[in-house]
Protein backbone atom coordinates (compact mmCIF):
# COMPACT_ATOMS: atom_id res chain seq x y z
CA UNK A 1 0.00 0.00 0.00
CA UNK A 2 0.79 3.19 -0.99
CA UNK A 3 1.79 5.78 2.11
CA UNK A 4 1.43 9.58 1.34
CA UNK A 5 3.92 11.69 3.50
CA UNK A 6 3.86 15.51 3.96
CA UNK A 7 7.23 16.95 5.65
CA UNK A 8 8.12 19.45 7.49
CA UNK A 9 11.30 21.40 5.88
CA UNK A 10 13.47 20.05 8.32
CA UNK A 11 12.42 16.51 7.77
CA UNK A 12 12.54 17.08 4.87
CA UNK A 13 15.88 18.34 4.85
CA UNK A 14 16.84 15.25 6.91
CA UNK A 15 15.43 12.94 4.43
CA UNK A 16 17.20 14.54 1.41
CA UNK A 17 20.64 14.48 3.14
CA UNK A 18 20.84 11.33 4.16
CA UNK A 19 18.80 9.52 1.45
CA UNK A 20 21.12 8.48 -1.83
CA UNK A 21 19.60 6.72 -5.08
CA UNK A 22 20.85 3.16 -3.77
CA UNK A 23 18.94 3.70 -0.43
CA UNK A 24 19.72 5.79 3.03
CA UNK A 25 22.44 6.04 3.82
CA UNK A 26 22.08 5.79 8.09
CA UNK A 27 23.44 9.08 8.92
CA UNK A 28 20.67 10.10 11.41
CA UNK A 29 19.53 8.52 14.48
CA UNK A 30 16.08 10.88 14.28
CA UNK A 31 13.12 9.09 15.18
CA UNK A 32 12.23 9.44 11.12
CA UNK A 33 14.63 7.90 10.17
CA UNK A 34 14.62 4.73 12.52
CA UNK A 35 10.94 4.33 12.01
CA UNK A 36 11.78 3.99 8.01
CA UNK A 37 15.02 1.70 8.87
CA UNK A 38 13.01 -0.56 11.10
CA UNK A 39 10.47 -1.11 8.41
CA UNK A 40 13.31 -1.15 5.46
CA UNK A 41 11.16 1.58 4.06
CA UNK A 42 12.69 3.65 0.66
CA UNK A 43 11.00 6.67 0.41
CA UNK A 44 10.35 8.58 -3.48
CA UNK A 45 9.62 11.82 -3.69
CA UNK A 46 6.25 12.22 -5.02
CA UNK A 47 7.55 15.39 -7.63
CA UNK A 48 11.09 14.69 -8.06
CA UNK A 49 11.40 17.45 -10.33
CA UNK A 50 10.26 19.86 -7.39
CA UNK A 51 13.45 21.27 -5.46
CA UNK A 52 11.58 23.52 -3.22
CA UNK A 53 8.04 24.35 -2.29
CA UNK A 54 4.86 22.80 -1.15
CA UNK A 55 5.40 20.13 -3.60
CA UNK A 56 9.57 19.19 -2.76
CA UNK A 57 8.42 18.17 0.77
CA UNK A 58 5.60 15.67 -0.10
CA UNK A 59 7.26 11.77 -0.32
CA UNK A 60 5.92 8.23 -0.58
CA UNK A 61 6.87 5.16 1.05
CA UNK A 62 5.40 1.45 -0.14
CA UNK A 63 4.56 -0.52 2.98
CA UNK A 64 2.86 -3.97 3.32
CA UNK A 65 -1.04 -3.87 3.27
CA UNK A 66 -1.20 -5.37 6.90
CA UNK A 67 1.02 -3.03 8.45
CA UNK A 68 -0.60 0.27 6.65
CA UNK A 69 -2.45 1.27 9.49
CA UNK A 70 0.27 0.95 12.17
CA UNK A 71 2.99 2.46 10.49
CA UNK A 72 0.70 5.44 9.21
CA UNK A 73 -0.05 5.97 13.38
CA UNK A 74 3.85 6.02 14.21
CA UNK A 75 4.82 8.54 11.55
CA UNK A 76 2.41 10.91 12.62
CA UNK A 77 3.82 10.54 16.07
CA UNK A 78 6.83 12.14 14.40
CA UNK A 79 7.96 15.81 15.28
CA UNK A 80 7.50 17.50 12.25
CA UNK A 81 5.04 14.93 10.11
CA UNK A 82 2.79 17.37 8.47
CA UNK A 83 0.39 14.72 7.43
CA UNK A 84 0.77 10.81 6.91
CA UNK A 85 -2.13 8.69 4.95
CA UNK A 86 -2.40 5.47 2.71
CA UNK A 87 -3.47 6.26 -0.70
CA UNK A 88 -7.05 4.64 -1.34
CA UNK A 89 -7.48 1.26 -3.56
CA UNK A 90 -8.19 2.16 -7.33
CA UNK A 91 -11.75 0.01 -7.87
CA UNK A 92 -13.33 -0.15 -11.49
CA UNK A 93 -16.11 2.92 -11.91
CA UNK A 94 -19.56 1.38 -11.26
CA UNK A 95 -21.12 0.83 -14.30
CA UNK A 96 -24.62 0.46 -13.20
Amino acid sequence: MLVTLHLSASLDAELRGNFTGEGRSGKSNSPFSALLTSHALEPSPLFPEAINGTYSSIWHVQVPDKDAKSIVEQFLRIPGMEAAYTKPAESAPDLA
